[in-house]
């Protein structure tokens, strides 16, 4: 906006000052008779007027539109001295995560009979979730898989298992030594007090060794994963509560 009042006022300016001096030139011309050419000087007084006020009015706009965006400038600065970056040094895993009984699972030895294709993965899609969380009966996190990993398992199973995608189950799924590798490194446990800095440098390490990025982290009283989870947090957990709150 600065930019195009700047032209306008130079380009208005040049024109004005070009008819000044053509009327100062035309003020010396005369017509056949020896009279002065007040039709040219007419015409140029016509012209005059007009741009003057194209200039002054851009002079004026100007100097508004400068203001502003000064104005805005500082409203936009002053805003943004009110948004203070979460700490996750201060933020606890027990404040952040979804509490054991909120949460959508798979239960090792009760739902091994439950076929994935109808009965497992929906339960999770149907949600909106693309991660499925994995306890057994004492309520211990077991891991997490993406739903990726599971309807890869669905496309491509084992020939040894002699089964349709329609016909396997999670039991299937869970003694697949490749899935077990998976779900043995796929989730870090937290102690409640724990920061969020300290899940996310747990999943970063652990990354560094696993087959797929760690991501997922069950929260227990200990920070065990021989004890019975309390709640879970994901890396997209920490990464909302580190954006700006206000």
């Amino acid at each position: 906006m600065i930019k195009g009042a700047f032209w306008v006022i130079g380009l208005s300016g040049g024109a004005l000052v070009l008819a000044v001096v053509v009327l100062a030139l035309g003020g010396k011309l005369q017509d056949t008779n020896g009279q002065l050419a007040l039709g040219y000087i007419d015409r140029f007084i016509g012209a005059i007027i007009p741009l003057f006020g194209a200039w002054v009015g851009a002079v004026i706009a100007f100097y508004f539109a400068r203001d502003n965006f000064d104005a805005a400038t500082e409203n936009t600065r002053a805003l943004l001295n009110q948004i203070t970056p979460i700490d996750l040094e201060v933020v606890t895993a027990e404040e952040t995560m979804t509490k054991r009984a909120q949460l959508t699972v798979v239960t090792a030895g009760d739902d091994e009979a439950r076929l994935l294709k109808t009965e497992i993965l929906p339960r999770f899609i149907e949600r909106g979730l693309s991660r499925v969380i994995i306890v057994d009966t004492a309520g211990r996190g077991i891991g997490v898989l993406q739903d990726a990993a599971v309807m890869e398992f669905l496309v491509n199973p084992p020939p040894t298992l002699g089964k349709t995608q329609d016909q396997l189950t999670f039991k299937d799924l869970h003694d697949n030594d490749g899935i077990r590798k998976l779900l043995d490194v796929s989730a870090i446990y937290v102690r409640p007090e724990e920061t969020l800095a300290s899940a996310r440098r747990k999943m970063e390490e652990q990354s560094r060794a696993a087959p797929r990025t760690v991501r997922d982290a069950f929260v227990t009283r200990t920070g065990d994963r021989s004890d019975p989870i309390l709640g879970y947090l994901s890396d997209i957990d920490i990464a909302r509560k580190g954006r700006f709150a206000g």
